[in-house]
């Protein structure tokens, strides 16, 4: 039986190693203000409201702020209407009498609401506070009175209502009632309009399938309630002219079908449902309404944007096309005799703008952004006869909330406010004396850098600086960034190399089209791989593949993976030069040369999908799965050869986030057992279980999320993720000696205290020290939105020696080309660190043939000739040899080569 690991062993009280967390709660490497959303309106006097709410010093202030009509800000700060230590939210934002405005928002659990009513000049009138859950509609009275509407299953008995609530001019409840109307059905009620008429509201509500009128006199008491209408999919609404339109797409037909019917029900179409057009399943669910005529816009197949010209009974006057392939569009109406949509162009770049419709068809595209701008979100509004804008954007690098005003010939920008809120994945690199965090920033269309010294002080400015502009795609080949962009052709591939301090080395291209790409290491160098999707004879996927180092491409074209029936690739995986993919649920490997010929791919699993590769290039585990049981298989591969005839199944609950370590007598897989145990199994090679070997051991946190593993001087080192009862997560550490004694206990000193820790990902085991980036402050069941992102160093000086070079899990690259050979072949190696190097050879039967190197090498890429011949310069006979390196008379690596004459 498996030993159990004990907590607290006598080996604790006299072996306990000392470590030291280095920086009080980690160093800063991205905190933002994090604005979450923002919402803006127009008054009756064309003036612009902006709310939203941001972090400030530990409170959440929800913020408004007034412009003119060409958006310049009228007050000289934004005014705070509320701040809160908890969540805080803006949900809407409307107008009201005297030109002010109601703002209703969120707080704390998402359950209490609150609304607020302001002024023209930012003074706060009155508040009410209210106990609802979704989202509240808001529907402005000319009495300055205001009504809130949702649809509620009440105290979660399974009943839906309309709950509505009147609230006068003075913040004073007019009329309360939560059950206005009662829902027959418990599937898809929903309000699609609620308006005042003449003294009476009126509420368009659908209900399973139907929508339907009703009728609520001022003092909140239901009067009638018509017929119902039957309705389909993407249900888009609109009131006009005091009749409601109803359009909608046929489950049965993809026809596009509206619905026109009077304050009462009553339908005022000759036809009932109108058939507009058939929209062949693509989306057809935005409408723009003139006083006489309204446009339907309906998406094709080939995200191409076509007008119906319709008159009020739904028969179409006109069709125009806009032939540009859209990737998003918005519409909005301005007023009833200029309308415009804003939309986003998908190729070749995201190029934002707007079609400006009237009677006679579409506008030329008009580009309101200005230059370096890359998209902008928001209210889009046509005033004083200009177009002007208010909400989020990116416009040369900053992320703000802006407001725009487009002229005949420019486009003018005022900062409303600065926005940090970016969701980083950084990369930690040490050299010897600073560390290095690079990540992609998708706001700034850049790759960002953020350097420490060795006391954690940051030595670029808050968030980082802009190493290199233009590009996002990006990968570290040993001191060197390599980053991957389209050029404007999208027609090849473009490779750039820059050095760590931005400056561009240099620049490959390669013919190809990428959907999506692959880098791993290739025998010495790295070899890129990336799927593309060509359309005839039928659609299907193709690999190609090209190799470089980082001075460049390797191969004058990239080679393409033939095959003999079309796939469609899914998970591309590889190791050493064995690439695996899947196809559908088929499971293939190959073989790549160094020369870019391949072998013939064979099938590895049928029924199964790709999971992942564990190991080194020389030993690693291929795991499939079939999508029925639990069990996992494990292919083991050793020198490139697949060494079990049958794959050996694993129950994969065993090993959560599996890791492993290869030895010469066997192999450990090291896995967490839900909640919190943690098993660390070692088996041989006929996957039979080491007992003496292997051990458990239970965490003192509640629930593993996910941990780090790490075997260095005969110790393991763990560092845990664990989920609290509140859902929040804490790090922790331990380390044990190979048997499973424990040296250093959990907690036995914290690694950080902070609001919602989340996770930490590329954690860097360098120069005896552990590097943790941590990300925190994300909690969305308590509607916490801010995430910051830390740095926290461990000091493990005093369990690693300083002179004990820490090895990769990974053994040394080695290889040999040609092989096989003749009459003489390339040994090749990269060191991670400096080493004394013994390469030797070997013939079949252990006889040392000569040594090629015996010397002390720097750290990097080295090679040796080996040219047949014995330690006496005689030539050998034919046949297989071996040839093995030794780091510091340690660690050992062999791989075999064929000598043939």
């Amino acid at each position: 039986m498996k030993k159990l690991l004990a907590i607290f062993s006598i080996i604790f009280f006299f072996m306990i190693i000392n470590a030291e967390v280095c920086w009080e709660n980690g160093v800063p490497l991205y905190e933002g203000n994090f604005i979450y959303s923002e919402k803006s309106i127009v008054n009756s006097i064309e003036n612009i409201y902006i709310t939203w709410v941001e972090l400030d010093n530990g409170y959440r202030k929800l913020k408004l702020q007034k412009t003119d009509f060409a958006g310049e800000p009228i007050w000289t700060d934004p005014v705070t209407i509320d701040q809160n230590l908890q969540f805080m939210l803006e949900t809407d934002i409307v107008e009201s009498d005297n030109n002010g405005c109601f703002i209703n928002a969120h707080y704390q659990s998402r359950s209490n609401q609150k609304l607020y009513k302001i002024d023209s000049n930012g003074n706060l009138l009155w508040q009410y506070s209210h106990n609802s859950y979704y989202i509240i509609n808001l529907l402005p009275l000319e009495n300055g009175g205001i009504l809130l509407s949702e649809i509620d299953d009440h105290d979660n008995n399974n009943v839906y209502y309309l709950k509505c609530i009147y609230i006068s001019e003075s913040g004073e409840v007019h009329w309360d009632n939560d059950q206005l109307f009662i829902f027959q059905s418990l599937n898809r009620q929903k309000i699609l309009e609620q308006q005042y008429v003449d003294g009476y509201f009126y509420f368009l509500l659908s209900e399973d399938e139907n929508c339907f009128v009703i009728k609520v006199s001022e003092a909140g008491e239901l009067i009638s309630q018509s017929d119902s209408f039957s309705i389909g999919s993407y249900t888009t609404t609109n009131f006009i002219n005091n009749s409601f339109f109803v359009f909608y797409i046929n489950y049965d037909t993809s026809d596009l079908e509206m619905h026109n019917f009077d304050l009462s029900g009553t339908s005022l179409l000759s036809v009932d449902p109108k058939i507009i057009c058939n929209t062949y399943n693509w989306k057809a669910d935005e409408f723009l309404f003139s006083d006489d005529y309204f446009y339907s816009i309906v998406t094709n197949s080939d995200e191409n944007l076509v007008f119906h010209k319709c008159n009020f009974q739904g028969e179409i006057l006109n069709t125009f096309a806009h032939n540009d392939e859209i990737y998003y569009y918005i519409l909005q109406v301005y007023d009833q005799n200029v309308d415009f949509i804003s939309c986003v162009k998908y190729h070749p770049t995201l190029d934002s703008y707007l079609l400006r419709l009237n009677e006679n068809g579409i506008s030329e595209p008009i580009h309101y952004l200005p230059d370096n701008s890359n998209h902008f979100w928001g209210g889009k509004y046509f005033l004083e006869e200009n177009f002007s804008f208010a909400g989020a954007g990116l416009i040369s690098g900053e992320s703000a909330i802006y407001t725009m005003r487009k002229t005949e010939n420019n486009t003018e920008v005022y900062t409303v406010r600065d926005i940090e809120n970016e969701i980083i994945s950084p990369k930690i690199k040490k050299n010897d004396t600073d560390l290095t965090a690079l990540w992609p920033s998708y706001e700034r269309n850049s790759i960002m850098i953020q350097e420490y010294n060795e006391n954690g002080i940051p030595q670029y400015q808050t968030n980082g600086d802009v190493l290199i502009e233009g590009y996002q795609k990006y990968f570290v080949v040993e001191d060197k960034i390599i980053t991957i962009g389209d050029t404007l052709t999208n027609s090849d591939v473009t490779m750039n190399c820059y050095n760590f301090n931005g400056e561009h080395l240099w620049s490959d291209q390669f013919a190809g089209v990428y959907n999506d790409y692959y880098v791993f290491p290739f025998y010495d160098d790295y070899i890129f791989i990336f799927k593309e999707t060509i359309q005839e004879p039928v659609t299907q996927h193709i690999i190609k593949f090209i190799t470089f180092d980082e001075n460049g491409l390797l191969w004058p074209e990239s080679i393409t993976l033939e095959m003999t029936e079309p796939l469609t690739f899914g998970n591309i995986m590889m190791k050493g030069n064995i690439l695996f993919f899947q196809s559908y649920h088929t499971v293939y490997r190959v073989l790549i040369n160094s020369n870019g010929t391949y072998t013939e791919p064979q099938i590895l699993a049928n029924n199964s999908d790709m999971i992942n590769l564990y190991g080194n290039e020389d030993k690693f585990f291929a795991i499939t799965k079939d999508g029925v049981t639990s069990m996992r298989k494990f292919h083991y591969f050793q020198d490139g050869v697949l060494m079990w005839d049958d794959a050996w199944e694993v129950y994969i609950g065993d090993y959560v986030d599996l890791k492993t370590i290869f030895e010469d007598d066997g192999f450990y897989l090291i896995g967490y057992n839900y909640p919190n145990s943690v098993n660390i199994d070692k088996f041989d090679y006929e996957h039979n279980i080491i007992e003496e070997s292997s051990f458990d051991y239970t965490s003192q946190n509640p629930i593993l999320a996910s941990f780090d593993f790490y075997e260095q001087s005969g110790k393991f080192i763990f560092i845990f993720n664990s989920m609290l009862d509140n859902y929040d997560h804490q790090f922790s550490y331990m380390i044990t000696d190979l048997i499973g004694n424990i040296l250093l206990p959990e907690f036995a000193e914290t690694i950080m205290q902070r609001d919602n820790i989340e996770f930490s990902n590329h954690t860097l085991f360098s120069d005896n020290c552990l590097y943790m980036p941590i990300a925190c402050g994300y909690k969305p069941l308590e509607g916490n939105y801010e995430r910051n992102f830390y740095i926290q160093k461990i000091d493990l000086s005093d369990y690693v020696s300083i002179d004990n070079k820490i090895i990769s899990n990974t053994h040394t690259k080695l290889t040999c080309y040609p092989n096989p050979f003749n009459p003489e072949t390339t040994i090749k190696f990269s060191l991670q660190n400096d080493f004394k190097v013994e390469l030797t050879i070997y013939n079949i039967k252990g006889q040392k043939i000569t040594t090629l190197i015996n010397q002390r090498l720097k750290k990097g890429k080295h090679s040796h000739v080996w040219s047949g011949k014995d330690e006496v310069g005689k030539s050998v006979s034919s046949g297989v040899y071996f040839y093995k390196i030794k780091l510091d008379g340690k660690r050992e690596s062999t791989k075999k080569c064929l000598l043939l004459k």
